[in-house]
């Protein structure tokens, strides 16, 4: 998109930053040129191209003087800098001062090409089609009764059976563990794998997986060392708390082998 600024100085502006805020506008940058290229400047071209910062040549269509074109962070620039911008473009430095005119470019551009860049806006992650009720079990009710009894209703996050059962598992598959559920902080939803949408599965065991799920919701993860840990001391005083934590425990380890096989069922 080009923007094309309302004035009858030769300049145009090629990015859409705001530059309101900046040491110089659009024009009084081109007059600032102007005056220490002594006239020799027809035309200013700002962009925001971080590949060539720079770039002048002859005026076109018989106009006399140079055409610049040049990055829109030296709005930016201090007298020293666009000093080193002009003779730069009017190819009269010797060639020491014309390295050393070419690192003063180089530095203001590493320190100030930041300013044109817009702000980036969060993308929303896609949406997820909510499936709560399975084959045997309602996930929504099991939620909201725990939501009651342990959180006092104030567990604000969405729950959803996983993607459906493969048929035959992959040649890569993990036969030894098994995700039974996750939390998904940026969705604020609870995911339950559909291996536990089984009539052997016990109720109880069910439920105990959901509520450790719901403390994920309930207890933000703790940075040590750098590193966030989730299953903190306090999660683990509170995940036993659940009355069929022992017993779901032992259940799941004994029955291990059952629901790595049931993750290849068809539901």
């Amino acid at each position: 998109m080009q923007l094309f600024l309302p004035t009858t100085l030769p300049v145009e502006v090629r990015f859409k930053a705001e530059i309101s805020k900046l040491r110089r506008s659009p024009e009084e940058l081109y007059q600032a040129l102007a005056d220490l290229m002594n006239g020799r400047l027809a035309s200013l071209v700002l962009t925001a191209n971080r590949t060539r910062i720079l770039s002048c040549r002859p005026a076109g269509a018989g106009a006399r003087g140079l055409d610049l074109r040049l990055h829109g962070c030296f709005l930016e620039a201090d007298h020293p800098t666009l000093e080193a911008v002009a003779g730069y473009s009017l190819g009269i430095l010797p060639q020491r001062r014309r390295r050393h005119a070419l690192e003063v470019l180089r530095r203001h551009f590493d320190a100030h090409q930041a300013l044109l860049r817009e702000p980036t806006r969060p993308r929303n992650p896609p949406r997820v089609q909510l499936r709560s009720r399975g084959r045997v079990v309602d996930l929504a009710a099991l939620f909201e009764a725990l939501n009651q009894e342990f959180f006092a209703g104030r567990i604000e996050a969405a729950i959803t059976w996983g993607k459906s059962l493969p048929k035959r598992p992959p040649r890569s598959a993990d036969r030894r563990t098994l995700r039974l559920g996750s939390y998904d902080g940026r969705r604020k939803l609870i995911r339950i794998h559909r291996a536990l949408d089984d009539p052997k599965v016990p109720a109880a065991v069910i439920e105990t997986v959901i509520y450790h799920e719901m403390l994920h919701a309930d207890l933000p993860p703790v940075v040590a060392g750098g590193r966030r840990r989730f299953h903190t001391p306090e999660f683990r005083r509170r995940e036993r708390l659940h009355p069929s934590f022992a017993f779901t425990e032992l259940w799941l380890e004994e029955h291990l082998p059952y629901l790595l096989s049931a993750r290849y069922r068809p539901c």
